[in-house]
């Protein structure tokens, strides 16, 4: 994709970081990109252990979820997968072990959660 001028809204976080940054890395547009750049970066180094129909568990238990504010992501992804599994047996639906992919969703640290979260924002 090239350049392409958009518009966006600055939230409380985004803001945070272009007052610490304090312009030092030249405009507001620069600073954005930097910023998306060293998250690419972390992102790239993460490997994600879950089978094509883990993801697609994680995914059909968290449909309609958000994933923001991070701090919540998390708890409520894994929250959306218990109760699929209890609910309506989804775990039985794409062939997961429940106690499997609860365990490797609570032992995500947080660029494994964001790397999640972007995988499922892409499906």
């Amino acid at each position: 994709m090239g350049k392409k001028r958009v518009g966006i809204y600055v939230g409380e976080v985004l803001r945070h970081f272009l007052e610490d940054a304090n312009g030092a890395a030249g405009s507001v547009s620069a600073q954005v990109n930097a910023i998306a750049d060293r998250y690419a970066f972390i992102l790239a180094e993460v490997d994600l252990d879950f089978s094509e129909d883990e993801l697609n568990l994680i995914l059909d238990c968290n449909a309609a979820a958000a994933f923001h504010p991070a701090e919540i992501a998390l708890p409520r992804i894994i929250h959306n997968v218990e109760d699929g599994m209890a609910m309506n047996a989804l775990h039985a639906k794409w062939s997961v072990d429940p106690d499997t992919i609860l365990t490797k969703l609570r032992l995500l640290d947080r660029a494994g959660l964001a790397k999640l979260v972007q995988l499922l924002e892409k499906r």
